[in-house]
């Protein structure tokens, strides 16, 4: 759920997309996929498991960080790259 804040600044700044919402939604939505693989990465079976399953949140860190970068310098983001 988003908070007021980040609600009023989604209103303010993002560009909605039609079956998308808003980029600050998705940006909300990547971290939330990278917290849920730290969650795994904890339980994982062996060591190989764990860095590969942390890898996989930190691309989903760097995702959330580039959209949001996008947004901030103004650049449109096609529906293509959602």
């Amino acid at each position: 759920m988003l908070s007021i804040l980040a609600e009023a600044r989604c209103k303010k700044v993002c560009p909605v997309m039609p079956r998308h919402g808003c980029i600050v939604e998705l940006v909300e939505k990547y971290r939330r996929q990278a917290e849920e693989c730290e969650a795994i990465a904890r339980r994982a079976a062996d060591e190989r498991q764990r860095l590969q399953i942390r890898k996989l949140a930190e691309v989903w860190r760097k995702l959330a960080c580039d959209r949001e970068r996008m947004v901030s310098s103004g650049q449109h983001i096609r529906k293509s790259s959602c």
